[in-house]
């Protein structure tokens, strides 16, 4: 992330307003477009990235969990590696998982 090498910290987010503000990422939440997937995005200060997923027609056990990408920081790269948790659970929660 460009803003926290430059600032030496994460930015505080609490919507996807601040997101799109802060970092110039524009990701649509349901404010903005009814049919989206996401209904709340925000940026703690440690850097964590969390996602409330719904609208999901096709797995509705999926509407209302989240998912979370986790910095961790790469000594060897002097970079971030993301892990991604949150609360999807059952056998379905791996296609909503990204890859690495």
């Amino acid at each position: 992330m460009a803003f926290r090498a430059e600032n030496g910290y994460f930015p505080v987010c609490a919507n996807a307003i601040a997101v799109n503000t802060s970092l110039g990422v524009g990701v649509a939440t349901t404010n903005q477009r009814p049919d989206a997937r996401i209904s709340a995005l925000g940026i703690d200060a440690a850097g964590i990235i969390t996602a409330t997923i719904t609208n999901v027609t096709t797995s509705p056990m999926i509407n209302g969990t989240t998912l979370q990408m986790v910095p961790v920081s790469d000594i060897d790269t002097m970079g971030i590696t993301w892990v991604f948790s949150g609360t999807l659970s059952g056998v379905q929660a791996g296609a909503y998982m990204p890859k690495k």
